[in-house]
């Protein structure tokens, strides 16, 4: 569970986890930097810290040990999809007699293994896999904050995968349901982009993308929404100025969330348009959700995580991964459909609806079979 996530919903991996099978999380294991609380943790009754050093699994197996008792018992243990801690959990569950379910919020492996590995980088991949999956067929079940494909050569066929999928922020909802002025007409069309300003966010891509937009139409405008890395500010600026976009790119840095919010609102659409590694591949990203949020169509890569964020298509365009005139045409062809009204207005009410946070939560009640709470 990560220290550093913001308390959005109750769909988000980062809080809303442990709620799908209980009110209270009896134990739970955190990976270090404890200075910095987590809003899970008032829900808990008891948290153990294990920090990721040389005593992390000592002293992860001493607090299981510990945790035996019967009056400690828990109804389920939660465990991550790293070995280590399937390792923990299940021996959890197996002292506690309880079911072992696995959340996975990252791809296995995640930025471990490149395109190209030389051949004991290979090996030690397919034997981490052996291992995961022999550790995965124990588990009761497994929790897919991240689209369910990413474990296809795992060959977990009789394991029980529950696929969930990110809702949009209950915060940025009501933020908006709170503003009281409308867009007004613009002869601006801006193109918003919320997040870190690097190169591993595709950042190079979305500027030449623009570059080739300005081209077919002037009325567009860039907008980056976020903190850029300080290795990569002399990158960015010689990068605007060879592609002439000095005065039409906007930095803003980074703003606190409600201020975000606004300057977001402000813009016409939300792109996405992250390399295509693993994580990007098959990620439900938070950017989008946030872009739904307040009713911004969105052109995005076709990956399969935003393709069901985005409902194959339903709220914005998605592009072939790595065609950037297929996606300079999506945003010229949204910049010619006054505001795109008629798409925001859809998102609006999915947002509210069957798209909304609770719709998904109260879904994966019903698939396990739980009374649904609250």
């Amino acid at each position: 569970m990560s220290r550093y996530a913001p308390t959005r919903t109750r769909t988000d991996p980062y809080t809303g986890l442990p709620w799908y099978l209980c009110e209270k999380t009896r134990f739970v294991g955190l990976w270090g930097r404890a200075n910095k609380p987590a809003a899970f943790e008032n829900h808990c009754e008891r948290v153990i810290e294990t920090r990721a050093n040389g005593w992390a699994i000592p002293s992860s197996f001493l607090a299981v040990w510990q945790f035996r008792r019967r009056d400690n018992r828990p109804d389920a243990v939660v465990c991550g999809i790293d070995e280590h801690s399937l390792i923990v959990g299940l021996l959890a569950g197996k002292l506690a007699h309880a079911p072992v379910f696995c959340v996975i919020e990252d791809p296995p492996f995640t930025d471990r293994y490149g395109q190209e590995m030389g051949w004991g980088r290979k090996q030690e991949r397919r034997i981490r896999c052996l291992v995961l999956r022999t550790l995965l067929k124990a588990c009761s079940g497994i929790f897919c904050f991240i689209e369910k494909d990413v474990l296809s050569e795992l060959n977990l066929a009789n394991v029980p995968i529950y696929q969930l999928m990110n809702g949009v922020s209950s915060q940025a909802l009501e933020w908006l349901g709170g503003q009281r002025r409308e867009k007004g007409d613009s002869p601006q069309f801006i193109i918003g982009y919320v997040g870190a300003i690097n190169k591993r966010q595709g950042i190079g891509d979305l500027l030449e993308i623009f570059s080739l937009a300005r081209s077919q139409t002037t009325k567009v405008r860039l907008r980056l929404i976020g903190p850029i890395d300080n290795d990569y500010s002399k990158w960015f600026e010689d990068k605007i100025h060879k592609l002439g976009l000095d005065e039409i790119v906007e930095m803003t840095g980074w703003l606190p969330y409600e201020k975000m919010l606004e300057k977001l609102n402000d813009c016409d659409v939300g792109v996405y348009c992250n390399p295509a590694t693993e994580w990007f591949r098959f990620a439900q990203p938070l950017k989008i959700c946030e872009y739904l949020a307040l009713g911004k169509p969105v052109v995005a890569w076709d990956y399969p995580g935003t393709r069901r964020l985005l409902d194959r298509g339903r709220y914005g365009i998605l592009v072939p991964p790595g065609n950037k005139a297929a996606f300079r045409d999506a945003l010229v062809s949204l910049a010619g459909l006054n505001g795109c009204g008629a798409m925001q207005h859809e998102i609006h009410v999915a947002v509210r609806g069957d798209w909304s946070s609770d719709f998904w939560y109260n879904q994966v009640l019903d698939t396990l079979g739980s009374p649904r709470k609250g």
